[in-house]
């Protein structure tokens, strides 16, 4: 419990008796009211849930000015006014939580959130600092996955479970700041160390309808670091200076990182015969080197941004370079599966234009024969994406196989057809089962197949129907039930 005056301070007016109003607990969610607590009001539709919350026992309510006009005369419930409810709640819920981490850090960007998250979270793991990662793949403590339904979480959620990892005596925590989550206050109130971006380019414009309000999204976390915080950057973004300008803005430290001499954490990559990639890295006074098994010069990228974290977060760089020899792929993530005659096979998250470029860009130096691919694009979003992914694919992979991913309430078939209108050469195969099924089939020796779009994800949405279905798994199943060696 905590005195409504020492939950808002001095960012609303209160009477003498309002003071001493104890708030026993605080939900945007009326399902979760309890008696004593505090309803906050952060959607247009959530006023619908007014009365719900106050016969559950709301004794505050946090509204805008147009829902205040309506409710402001409610007799033994306070109504709290504010301009930007969601903006003040993550305040709210930081008083209310206390929470207490060495490192709170976030990360954001078209691609990589995952990689990133996943790979600092098992160093510190690996070096002994108790620590987790909330994302994509859910809330990871180290051992277990513990899966939520967004990249970034609701505010009460991550609230929770950040205060049940801070009673647990985690010290440190990274969480993946998807566009939606920064636009929509999830990690408001948040005491962010440090903040870094990967890379930025098209995504969710359905959304965010433009790619300037999506970048804006972006730039909006770097506002959101505690004061002497610091943004990592990576400078082959081309907006690096827009993210620079807001970083100085904020009064944060800047750590540039990339294959530019002149960034702070640089990095060049030498591909070996072996397949390894073999990473040179040098930060202030020192420089070092380690091979990796990871494919492709993006997850390198990852692992670079990974290490400016964790030298931040005060890991040595000999550690860190010996942590590096033997790290994993996360779940879905350019992640190997098998290898059928000579030919491997695997799976990644790509589903975006940019990262399908990258993924068969970086993957045709590790190709002996032909590159080839099995995707499709989701429904009820950026439509635009599909002929350019196309396009992309009609210019860099030699095989395709054109299948459904997520439909969701479109038309599959309409959605094929947008991106087949740019790779007319392509394979179409709406079942996607089939369609894993008949590219392993025609696969040969030397041959490199990748299988795109839903990564870890155990599911496909089809006309409002969830159905399991796991990429991974698929392919694995048909590996053994055909006999492959």
């Amino acid at each position: 419990m905590i005195k409504l005056s020492n939950l808002v301070l001095d960012e609303i007016k209160l009477s003498i008796k309002e003071k001493s109003i104890l708030v026993k607990g605080l939900s945007t969610d009326s399902r979760s009211i309890r008696k004593g607590y505090l309803f906050a009001v952060l959607t247009s539709n959530a006023n619908l849930y007014i009365d719900e919350a106050i016969k559950k026992g709301a004794k505050v309510l946090l509204v805008n000015s147009d829902l205040y006009q309506t409710y402001s005369d409610l007799e033994d419930i306070v109504v709290l006014n504010h301009a930007s409810p969601s903006e003040l709640y993550g305040r709210l819920c930081a008083r209310y939580y206390k929470l207490n981490f060495e490192n709170i850090v976030a990360v954001t960007g078209t691609n990589g959130k995952t990689s990133v998250a996943w790979f600092v979270n098992n160093i510190w793991h690996k070096i002994g600092i108790k620590s987790a990662s909330i994302g994509t793949l859910g809330v990871f403590d180290g051992k277990n996955i513990y899966k939520t339904d967004l990249t970034t979480p609701n505010i009460d959620l991550i609230y929770e479970q950040l205060a049940y990892l801070n009673k647990n005596n985690f010290k440190n925590v990274i969480i993946e700041a998807s566009s939606h989550g920064i636009d929509q206050n999830r990690i408001g109130g948040l005491s962010i160390s440090i903040a870094a971006i990967t890379t930025l380019s098209r995504d969710h414009l359905d959304y965010h309808l433009s790619y300037k309000n999506y970048k804006m999204a972006k730039l909006k976390l770097f506002s959101k670091v505690s004061k002497n915080g610091l943004a990592i950057i990576n400078d082959s973004i081309k907006e690096y200076k827009e993210f620079e300008e807001i970083a100085l803005k904020n009064k944060l430290k800047i750590l540039k990182v990339g294959q530019k001499y002149n960034s702070d954490l640089s990095y060049q990559i030498k591909v070996l015969k072996t397949g390894e990639q073999l990473v040179k890295v040098h930060y202030k006074n020192f420089k070092d080197s380690f091979s990796t098994n990871l494919i492709g010069g993006f997850q390198v990228n990852n692992l670079i941004t990974s290490m400016a974290i964790l030298l931040e977060t005060g890991v040595p760089f000999n550690t860190l370079i010996n942590s590096m020899k033997d790290i994993s792929s996360p779940p879905g993530r350019m992640e190997y599966i098998c290898n059928v005659n000579q030919a491997r096979i695997f799976v990644d998250f790509a589903h975006t234009p940019d990262a399908l470029k990258n993924v068969l860009l970086e993957s045709r130096p590790h190709t002996n024969n032909k590159l080839c691919i099995v995707f499709g694009c989701g429904g009820d979003r950026d439509k635009g994406k599909r002929s350019m992914m196309g396009k992309i694919a009609n210019e860099y992979a030699d095989i395709i196989y054109i299948t459904d991913d997520n439909p969701r309430n479109e038309d599959p078939k309409i959605i094929r057809n947008e991106i087949i209108s740019k790779c007319p050469n392509a394979i179409e195969e709406p079942d996607r089962k089939k369609a894993i099924m008949l590219a392993i089939s025609n696969l040969k020796k030397g041959d490199l197949l990748l299988v795109l779009g839903k990564g870890h994800e155990d599911t496909q949405e089809i006309n409002n129907r969830l159905i399991y279905f796991n990429d991974k798994n698929e392919i694995l199943d048909f590996v053994q039930e055909s006999n492959y060696e």
